[in-house]
């Protein structure tokens, strides 16, 4: 009997692992999400009471902690690539999960006025340049680039990259303070007790 009860026993353990893993397994999508649940659902009462598999209020915990994430993770799916926030309702968005920044250990995005300066007395040119370039048909567009010189070419790639950085790193700053914000408004309105969705922005 000593060979099959050991056999049993790492057949056993084996499957309270992949009992286990399957929430300690975090999913990525919806669909992933609702997998979890419905096998929960499904197997939860053939697992209730053994030793070592993770309990009901354990698997709850953690299939509360992928709704959050997962749904955060749905709404950062807008077009703008920020999080869908005017739709979430106070209380929720005002537990939103966020780490602030160290400011002892990370530069300020906002370039200082004399970068700004210095960036825009070289990078703008080229902007107006490139507008140009967007009204030109396909064989316009071609005789231009014909006859731009090799270093007139790489000021543009170089100058419009610089742009391109500058302007993309600006944008993400900006809506990222206005999300803060939004969920800065609703913890104050939750602990100033006002309504539960106030709605966004």
């Amino acid at each position: 009997m000593v060979a099959p009860e050991a056999a049993w026993k790492v057949a056993h353990e084996a499957e309270i692992a992949a009992w286990n893993a399957v929430f300690e397994t975090r999913p990525t999508t919806l669909p992933g999400f609702v997998a979890v649940v419905r096998h929960a659902q499904q197997w939860a009462s053939d697992y209730y009471g053994i030793d070592e598999c993770l309990d009901a209020d354990d698997i709850m915990a953690k299939i509360a902690a992928d709704a959050e994430r997962v749904m955060w993770a749905a709404l950062d799916k807008r077009g703008d690539d920020r999080p869908n926030l005017s739709k979430v309702p106070a209380a929720e968005l005002a537990a939103m999960s966020f780490e602030p920044v160290n400011r002892s250990t990370t530069p300020c995005p906002v370039p200082s006025r004399e970068d700004w300066v210095r960036d825009a007395d070289t990078a703008l040119p080229w902007l107006r340049l490139g507008w140009l370039y967007l009204s030109l048909n396909r064989d316009e567009l071609a005789d231009a680039l014909l006859a731009e010189d090799d270093q007139q070419a790489d000021d543009f790639g170089r100058n419009l990259n610089i742009a391109a950085r500058n302007f993309d790193q600006l944008a993400r700053f900006a809506r990222a303070v206005l999300d803060r914000r939004m969920v800065g408004i609703a913890a104050l309105a939750v602990r100033e007790g006002a309504p539960d969705d106030i709605g966004g922005a």
